[in-house]
């Protein structure tokens, strides 16, 4: 058998494309769209087969897929001028590795919008603080943009950006050579839920409340819900469901009060969310040691230095520093 090597199996792409009138695996209405994805192929694996240094290698060579990968997101991570498209016509060449010689490689994700990578980079955050290294070519080549855009991202980030008339803004996060630390994490979180289901959620943080350590942060989780509703929704649940539903209209009318009080701000840090119990709940999670006051059995006040190891209703376990688990 003949050996196929990568780079005729990059001429052979380039060459059905050239010959067909779509792309492999494209079905493309618009011709000059069309004619502008060859020309994008033909740029980019001409790219790649100047840069690739295994285009002798049999294609039949183990995870030569996600080196061939790997390699296009260099490509195109260099390119000066992108259309966002970029990942089609590598998706497409991905389809006809697949389809032709049974090569699975995976697909890049679509480009995203400015809104949608700053929202993914958010998320991220607590992947780099946990990781404590920020490296801006890596972020930079997952999402196929320049460092520059990186850069526009991260600075939009700490200047807020406005989301359902609320700004999101990166608050507490340090970034000194490629060294991330982090005080909280955001999870930012798009649902599209119908009136009934949004009701379920608010009657989940109300019951919530009911956990003293848990309170302040299901309190500001349903007022950050309702602020983002329309006043349609607000005035449909306080008007109507409140009592088809037989819920408490006196909970709904103060987190509508708080919505109404509140900045524009989706982002809190655990320190502004929680109250003084909130933060032994925030102490436990992030195993810290501080210091603890409480009164006795004899009204007298005790003070002692540790850290939260378990919170159940009324009761609170705490490891003096010093003490063994």
């Amino acid at each position: 058998m003949q050996k196929v090597t990568v780079q005729k199996a990059v001429n052979e792409y380039l060459s059905l494309t050239d010959k067909k009138s779509l792309l492999y695996a494209l079905t493309i209405r618009d011709a000059q769209k069309e004619k502008d994805l060859k020309k994008k192929a033909h740029t980019i694996l001409e790219a790649f087969l100047d840069e690739c240094d295994y285009l002798s290698e049999s294609v039949r060579v183990p995870d030569i897929g996600e080196m061939i990968r790997a390699s296009l997101q260099d490509v195109i991570w260099a390119m000066k001028r992108k259309s966002g498209e970029e990942y089609l016509v590598c998706n497409d060449f991905f389809a006809f590795l697949g389809d032709r010689y049974k090569i699975i490689v995976r697909p890049f994700d679509r480009q995203l919008t400015p809104l949608e990578r700053q929202l993914s980079i958010a998320k991220d955050m607590h992947d780099f603080n946990k990781a404590r290294t920020f490296d801006r070519n890596d972020v930079a080549r997952r999402y196929l943009v320049s460092d520059r855009t990186i850069d526009s991202d991260l600075a939009a980030l700490y200047d807020g950006i406005s989301v359902m008339d609320q700004k999101l803004v990166l608050k507490d996060f340090h970034l000194k050579s490629k060294k991330v630390t982090a005080v909280s994490t955001m999870h930012p979180l798009f649902l599209t839920q119908n009136l009934t289901q949004i009701v379920c959620m608010l009657e989940g943080l109300h019951r919530m409340e009911d956990n003293w350590a848990l309170r302040s942060y299901a309190r500001s989780s349903a007022v950050s819900i309702w602020h983002q509703l329309s006043g349609y929704a607000r005035d449909r649940i306080q008007g109507t469901l409140t009592d088809l539903m037989d819920l408490e209209r006196g909970w709904y009318e103060e987190i509508n009060e708080e919505a109404e009080r509140q900045a524009e701000q989706m982002f809190y840090n655990e320190s502004e969310v929680s109250d003084s119990f909130g933060r032994l709940m925030y102490a436990m999670k992030g195993e810290l040691s501080c210091s603890i006051v409480y009164v006795d059995d004899d009204d007298t006040a005790v003070e002692i230095y540790g850290r939260v190891v378990r919170i159940r209703e009324s009761r609170i376990e705490i490891l003096e520093d010093g003490a063994v688990p």
